[in-house]
């Protein structure tokens, strides 16, 4: 089924765009990363609301660990992003 596959690229989307948005300048790091957080974390509401037949290649394990390690990498990576300094 091919829309199964809609979840996965809306998070890749998501994380690709954030990395090209660091890419551009040292003053984009922040949002950027940012950015990429919020595409953890979607994918981990993705695989945390949807069956598993429309999860697509969000689905590896069980839903718990999937659901905890997106969402482990989401907050690691958004703690980081608010907590180091900006650059100019």
């Amino acid at each position: 089924m091919r829309l199964a596959s809609l979840p996965y690229a809306f998070a890749l989307a998501g994380l690709v765009g954030g990395l090209i948005w660091m890419w551009l300048a040292p003053k984009h790091v922040e949002p950027g990363t940012v950015a990429v957080a919020g595409a953890l974390l979607v994918a981990a509401l993705e695989r945390l609301v949807l069956p598993e037949r429309w999860a697509g290649m969000l689905l590896t394990r069980r839903r718990l660990p999937d659901v905890m390690a997106l969402a482990a990498l989401g907050v690691g990576i958004l703690a980081v992003a608010l907590v180091l300094p900006a650059t100019s």
